[in-house]
């Protein structure tokens, strides 16, 4: 699987409200992304572990509740040792649940997982460090462009709409013209 080529999100659009609504700094794009691979790492290997003794008619609901029992300690691990990321994140916290069942359509392979959700962490990372930059002159909070004039857009969700459509279209054209 090509991370970028196979993109969950650049490809599939998968996971669309974190990426447009987080990515606003690569600081939040990266916590999202980390987060989001602890909690489904490790809710695939527990559903992995009880999808065999798992009645198929109750699966679903198990595969949701493991989900967000990880993402539930994650977010009070969070707010208790890095506040301003907790902070950043707080209403997209339930968002990593619906990611885990999109993303990885439990259960599934732990490499197919981990391959899904690291492309998923860099579509984040990439969203987040082009809005940050477009959008404030910035990478993680050290201006990178001191005389630039702040496109403000970027930092708003139509923002992150074109930003997503600009990288889609590459990734297309690229697709559809690999030696050019």
């Amino acid at each position: 699987m090509n991370i970028l080529k196979d993109n969950p999100t650049f490809v599939l659009l998968l996971g669309l409200c974190p990426v447009l609504a987080v990515t606003t700094s690569v600081w939040s794009a990266v916590g999202m992304g980390v987060l989001t691979l602890i909690a489904l790492m490790a809710s695939n290997a527990v559903i992995k572990w009880i999808h065999p003794k798992t009645p198929q008619a109750i699966a679903l609901l198990v595969n949701v509740i493991v989900i967000s029992t990880f993402v539930s300690l994650l977010q009070l691990i969070v707010q208790a040792f890095l506040p301003s990321l907790g902070n950043d994140l707080s209403i997209y916290f339930p968002l990593i649940v619906i990611n885990g069942l999109t993303l990885c359509s439990l259960p599934c392979p732990p490499l197919h997982a981990l391959q899904r959700v690291l492309g998923f962490c860099v579509a984040l990372l990439i969203m987040g460090a082009l809005r940050e930059l477009l959008g404030v002159g910035t990478l993680l909070g050290f201006t990178i462009l001191p005389d630039y004039y702040p496109m403000l857009i970027m930092i708003l969700p139509s923002g992150a709409f074109l930003l997503l459509s600009f990288i889609m279209a590459i990734l297309t054209w690229t697709k559809n013209h690999p030696h050019e």
